[in-house]
């Protein structure tokens, strides 16, 4: 009866491991959270209220070619990078989604030290946005240390908040779950590490020797 509750116990507990043995894991042997953050983290922003139809505005950022990078390529393949107008940054309370064409058209060209590049429309949207109603984003090829250079015109005066943004649009969704899982994570550290203590003990007290019978 007691080898039955030792081995009772000796499951529980490593259940109630396997959330952070997992995660820290993960993290610690295949991809760093850091990575995945900066992997959709925008490489520009400009607030939507700067659009305006009688000027062109102007964004110059550099692709990254750092380590953390490269790590990123092997990891999710080669991006291509993404234009688009957002309706409210990550991290605020919102359905966050792309704008459509329609509310907000904008004219994009785009440069580096290469010469031009020329945007495509696409219905991609950046990572944990939503782009199901429609896009205006624009999709453009660049590699790692190219200087870019964006001009934006809005055909209209806009009324909207939000910004437009540019980020990574990686070949694997896999970044996506990525990204998510370390953000439930982090929503429910605090259990995980609760859990992970109590299944410590468990396991502790499931193969501690027995004291010996006097």
């Amino acid at each position: 009866m007691r080898s039955v509750m030792r081995l009772l116990l000796l499951l529980v507990g490593l259940l109630l491991l396997v959330p952070f043995l997992y995660v820290s894991g993960y993290e610690l042997l295949v991809l760093r959270r850091s990575d995945v953050m900066a992997g959709i983290r925008p490489l520009a922003v400009m607030p939507i209220g700067d659009l305006s139809p009688s000027k062109e505005v102007t964004m110059e950022f550099t692709v990254p070619s750092d380590r953390q990078w490269e790590r990123l390529r092997k990891a999710f393949g080669t991006p291509m990078l993404l234009v688009a107008a957002v309706n409210a940054r990550l991290g605020v309370p919102a359905f966050h989604r792309v704008y459509q064409s329609g509310e907000i058209p904008l004219d994009i060209t785009v440069s580096s030290q290469r010469g031009t590049i020329t945007p495509v429309a696409t219905s991609h949207a950046p990572a944990l946005y939503s782009s199901e109603y429609g896009s205006s984003a624009r999709l453009f090829a660049a590699g790692s240390g190219d200087r870019i250079h964006l001009s934006i015109r809005a055909r209209e005066h806009v009324q909207r908040d939000g910004e437009v943004v540019v980020v990574a649009d990686w070949p694997s969704a896999a970044i996506v779950d990525a990204s998510a899982a370390f953000g439930f994570v982090d929503r429910f550290w605090w259990i995980t590490v609760v859990a992970a203590i109590l299944g410590a003990a468990c396991v502790y007290l499931a193969l501690r020797p027995r004291a010996p019978r006097t």
